[in-house]
């Protein structure tokens, strides 16, 4: 008896540790969405110099994240979202439009498959 509680405790510890790391990773996915727009945003609006700050922000605020995300998440979405984030401070500093814009439309399509990945349905169980 005392190992089937045993069990069942550390059957619930998973379980617990397992949702809220889903839960973080999609509560800050939404945030990475929102800054990924600003960004976007500002460059467009022609504030170049704002642009730059906001990618290299969220360049950094990434690299730090993806070390907490890392365990819960697939691991070549987050290093590719690493790289594409590094190089965006570039092609803003360059004023590159076209691969300012592509750069930021793979982060979001990056961010919405790890953002896939992590829901809770039927088709990720198997």
């Amino acid at each position: 008896m005392k190992r089937l509680v045993a069990a069942a405790a550390l059957f619930l510890l998973i379980i617990t540790v397992c949702f809220a790391g889903n839960y973080t990773v999609l509560k800050n996915i939404d945030g990475f969405k929102s800054k990924i727009d600003n960004c976007k945003r500002l460059y467009l609006a022609g504030e170049t110099d704002a642009a730059i700050k906001s990618a290299e922000d969220f360049s950094e605020e990434w690299y730090k994240y993806s070390k907490k995300v890392s365990a819960f998440s697939n691991h070549r979405l987050i290093d590719e979202i690493g790289v594409l984030a590094s190089a965006l401070p570039e092609a803003a500093k360059e004023n590159n439009r076209f691969e300012f814009a592509s750069i930021t439309a793979r982060i979001k399509a990056e961010l919405k498959m790890i953002y896939k990945e992590q829901s809770l349905n039927p088709e990720n169980f198997y």
